[in-house]
């Protein structure tokens, strides 16, 4: 089932986005559901990746580097 949400943005915000959907031909809410999923995935991966440091330091995984020897 399907919610409706609305939302208030400025003028200058709402024509890129009209500009964007034109050129890309396709919908604004479409172009609007892409964005708020990848801010939330984008969100949840900051957040579990805080919530992981503390386990990741103790490890000695100081850096991103140190977490892909490790996993490749």
């Amino acid at each position: 089932m399907r919610s409706i949400l609305s939302v208030s943005v400025d003028p200058g915000l709402k024509r890129k986005l009209e500009r964007l959907a034109k050129e890309s031909k396709r919908k604004k809410s479409d172009l609007v559901k892409e964005a708020i999923k990848r801010f939330l995935a984008e969100e949840e991966f900051r957040q579990l990746r805080q919530e992981s440091l503390p386990y990741g330091r103790k490890a000695g995984l100081l850096t991103d580097e140190d977490v892909f020897k490790v996993v490749s």
